[in-house]
């Protein structure tokens, strides 16, 4: 696909989202100094538009890299107006697949993200089901709980985990993204105790 996309490029320089293409062609072939140049050029011709960094955040994702992608979403969202659509976008992009802050326990970014979404949602500015808007809160809580967990705070923050635990018995959610977290978070007992109780709710 190299030679296609380099010809894109080449025939129309100015669109990002070819340039973004062939980035992502350059890392797959292992070419990270060509790939870092080229996405230096890909940010630039965006000129910063919040629109246009999720887009490209996008398009990043989805050939797997993450990490970058996250990135760039933080990029959109600090430049969007904050009552403008494409902020909505770039907070629901890395609320929704921005699994790498989760994964690295930068639980202070994470829930300062699930909440912002999570009033987004409840002032209407997202559709969605009863039942993901209660995931939405659920992840802004779970989030600050476990933060407060990693701030030593651990009354506090068993209390708002159990909480947002109770908040969606049996949903798959708790046992993709909130028990192996727990587990390793090292709170004795009360896993079991917890996964018992989720267990037999489901």
């Amino acid at each position: 696909m190299e030679p296609i996309y380099a010809e894109n490029v080449e025939r129309n320089p100015g669109n990002y989202l070819n340039l973004t293409k062939l980035y992502i062609t350059q890392r797959k072939l292992g070419r990270e100094k060509q790939a870092l140049e080229l996405l230096d050029r890909v940010l630039l011709l965006s000129m910063g538009s919040a629109k246009g960094l999720s887009l490209i955040g996008w398009e990043i994702h989805e050939a797997g890299y993450e990490d970058e992608a996250v990135k760039i979403w933080l990029q959109a969202a600090t430049v969007a107006e904050p009552e403008g659509h494409d902020y909505d976008q770039a907070i629901a992009y890395l609320a929704h697949y921005g699994q790498s802050i989760y994964h690295k326990k930068q639980w202070k970014k994470a829930a300062a993200i699930s909440e912002v979404n999570a009033q987004l949602s409840m002032r209407g500015r997202s559709s969605g089901s009863i039942n993901l808007i209660l995931r939405t809160r659920f992840y802004a809580d779970f989030a600050q709980g476990m933060h407060l967990l990693q701030k030593g705070q651990k009354s506090l923050a068993i209390t708002k985990l159990n909480a947002c635990r109770k908040m969606i018995p049996g949903d798959g959610i708790l046992a993709d993204d909130f028990f192996p977290h727990i587990r390793k978070a090292g709170i004795g007992k009360l896993y079991d105790q917890w996964f018992e109780e989720s267990y037999n709710t489901s």
